[in-house]
């Protein structure tokens, strides 16, 4: 349990915004729209790092889970996104 609560603190600490602020390739976002991980600031930054590098997607039915909460939009996205 040590390890875990090691492993999580070191998570919750890292701030990692300038990876999206200043990316060497390119990333896509994608965003549960009824998820409450992005608070309303976290939205707000999360829109101004938008660019030809930076692609911000939000699937509007989905929480936090995306993956399991629409699979296929999230599939759909991630192809148009490697294409």
């Amino acid at each position: 349990l040590a390890a875990i609560r090691a492993l999580l603190d070191d998570y919750f600490s890292r701030d990692l915004w300038s990876v999206l602020e200043h990316p060497r390739s390119h990333i896509v976002v994608i965003n549960g729209g009824r998820s409450d991980v992005f608070d309303e600031q976290d939205l707000a930054r999360l829109g101004t790092v938008v660019s030809d590098r930076v692609e911000v997607h939000v699937v509007a039915q989905a929480g936090h889970w995306v993956h399991a909460e629409a699979p296929d939009e999230l599939q759909r996205i991630m192809i148009e996104s490697i294409r």
